[in-house]
């Protein structure tokens, strides 16, 4: 499908903080996350939440449960031939939820033929964005069989280096 849809950013003023006051970070977190998500809810487009299994989509997802009841789909890419601890993660949001989670696995072939797209799109050969736009990518394209508009939650676990942590104690 080679339509365009547009979305609606959320771009809130930056806020006056004390960087050393730690639950009034809490708590601004938490009110920033629920006045975007409720500004974006405003138009009803909304029909699924890209679940990664990382901090950010499962507090989306989470938002979206407890503050509108909605049980979205979630949508999750993995890597077939090694999943990875976010499959793990996103499925257990998921299960916690209650939501129905449509997962998607991309094989070796399917990375092969995008790559080059993902390269020139985001004019980089940095492996970290290249992997995400990959995810990204073949999760809109599962999302895209139920929905034209999901919620995707980005940066803290950029920002929190979460993707390099050991998970051995996830499993014992």
């Amino acid at each position: 499908d080679d339509q365009v849809h547009s979305f609606k950013p959320y771009t809130p003023e930056p806020p006056d903080f004390d960087s050393e006051d730690e639950s009034g970070i809490a708590h601004l977190v938490k009110e920033t996350m629920l006045e975007a998500t409720h500004r974006l809810m405003e138009d009803q487009a909304i029909g699924g939440v890209a679940l990664s299994g990382g901090f950010d989509s499962s507090v989306v997802a989470g938002i979206m449960a407890k503050e509108f009841g909605i049980k979205f789909p979630q949508f999750t890419a993995t890597i077939k031939r090694t999943p990875g601890p976010d499959l793990h993660f996103s499925k257990l949001m998921a299960e916690y939820l209650q939501a129905p989670h449509y997962i998607t696995e991309i094989t070796d072939e399917q990375i092969l033929r995008i790559l080059p797209k993902a390269v020139w799109y985001l004019e980089s050969f940095d492996q970290d964005c290249i992997s995400g736009w990959i995810a990204n990518y073949f999760t809109a394209k599962l999302a895209a069989k139920f929905t034209n508009c999901v919620f995707v939650g980005e940066t803290a676990d950029e920002i929190a280096g979460g993707y390099f942590g050991e998970l051995e104690d996830f499993y014992d």
